[in-house]
């Protein structure tokens, strides 16, 4: 998983049918620009507001179209875990280098459970996993003690998208060449400081 990637909305027509042919001038503007990994379905807030069948849809368009030289990542995340296998089982076969697995918004689990919900979504795939830690969006905050716990059983867990207080994990025994990526572009120089390095 590199250590940069760019976001990118997901093109919806008048209707809000999804137009998947528009990725390609999208993908092809950033790629032309310089930029050499893409999350689609995520951090752009609309993952929770598209269907699952959708979201397949968007995998189902990366499977038959190629981008040659990018690196392409994947949002995962659902309120319902079925739902969440659902789409990490469709990643898993498809062209997708790797997924950002986030939290659903709302219903603010305990410790405890958003484990066992990555525990069961990283279950279903060998591609390497960044998990999204967004908790003025969710309304969950993820402690360090569980990401820990997450990354000893899950090695191919190989980063972290945090939205709250990077600070938190200075000491932390991360994996040697774990990721922790800084969200968003709003002080990003103070969170290159804190400790992001992605």
């Amino acid at each position: 998983m590199k250590h940069i990637n760019v976001a990118i909305p997901t093109p919806f027509d008048e209707n809000e049918n999804l137009r998947v042919e528009t990725f390609e001038p999208i993908i092809d503007y950033l790629q032309t620009n310089g930029v050499a990994s893409i999350l689609v379905s995520g951090s752009t807030g609309e993952q929770h507001s598209m269907s699952i069948d959708e979201r397949i849809q968007i995998i189902q368009y990366f499977n038959r179209t190629s981008f040659a030289d990018v690196e392409l990542l994947f949002g995962v995340a659902a309120t319902r875990v079925k739902d969440a296998v659902r789409l990490m089982k469709a990643v898993e076969d498809s062209a997708f280098d790797g997924v950002f697995l986030g939290f659903p918004p709302y219903i603010r689990p305990t410790q405890e459970q958003a484990v066992f919900y990555v525990d069961e979504l990283a279950k279903q795939t060998k591609k390497e996993i960044a998990l999204y830690n967004n908790p003025a969006r969710t309304g969950f905050d993820l402690n360090p003690e569980a990401l820990l716990e997450l990354t000893s059983k899950h090695s191919h867990i190989v980063g972290l998208k945090e939205g709250g207080d990077v600070g938190r994990y200075e000491n932390k025994h991360l994996p040697k060449h774990f990721i922790m990526f800084a969200a968003g572009d709003v002080n990003f120089p103070e969170k290159i400081k804190n400790g992001c390095n992605g």
